[in-house]
């Protein structure tokens, strides 16, 4: 099993990434878009294929914030490519 927690003190914010092995689908909870370069590093460090990403921090989302986010992250960031 791998889960990493990553403090931003800037913002407050807790993210994790969990995946059940190197190698296999992972997910991202919580990112904060100004730690974009150190996620994406912290992937290929750790051997997994980002899937999904959430944002369970409700009180700072708005209606399309969850599209808006996911154009800031590369096209090849996730698996597949999406």
């Amino acid at each position: 099993m791998i889960f990493r927690q990553l403090f931003d003190a800037e913002s407050s914010t807790y993210t994790y990434f969990i995946a059940s092995r190197p190698g296999a689908e992972a997910l991202i909870i919580d990112p904060v878009k100004e730690r974009l370069a150190e996620y994406l590093m912290l992937i290929e460090q750790l051997g997994v294929r980002l899937v999904k990403g959430f944002n369970l921090q409700a009180e700072f989302m708005g209606p399309n914030n969850g599209r808006r986010n996911a154009r800031d992250w590369p096209k090849n960031a996730f698996a597949g490519g999406e």
